[in-house]
């Protein structure tokens, strides 16, 4: 990794120090695993083309792992972006920050990633 690089993965894991989630990432036919997020859930919203329905929708940030990052990460998760199966994965946590009973989202999209982190979108 660069220089850049590590000091993103440094700022990355402060963030999730302060104000991240610990959510379950399940890969299509795996096992579920603990990661540590940061989620930004949005208010529930129209369904595109289902009228009189709404859904949720989240992203979720997490460390990207990767040649030079593990998936364990020190206790933080990682997820390899380039190893999700969009459609078929899914992160499991509160449907409201602080809520006790979690569901799942289904990971629709990678919305962004660097070689230390990947937004992933859920619904």
């Amino acid at each position: 990794m660069s220089t850049f690089d590590d000091m993103a993965l440094v700022q990355l894991k402060q963030q999730l120090d302060l104000k991240g989630e610990l959510v379950s990432y399940t890969p299509l036919g795996g096992s579920a695993r603990n990661v540590k997020a940061l989620v930004n859930r949005s208010p529930r919203e129209p369904l595109p083309g289902v009228p009189h329905t709404q859904g949720k929708y989240a992203t979720v940030t997490v460390i990207n792992a990767g040649p030079s990052l593990s998936a364990t990460m020190d206790g933080y998760g990682a997820i390899e972006s380039s190893a999700v199966d969009t459609g078929g994965d899914k992160i499991t946590m509160p449907e409201h920050k602080g809520g006790a009973a979690s569901v799942d989202w289904q990971i629709k999209s990678r919305l962004s990633q660097t070689s230390t982190g990947v937004t992933l979108e859920v619904r």
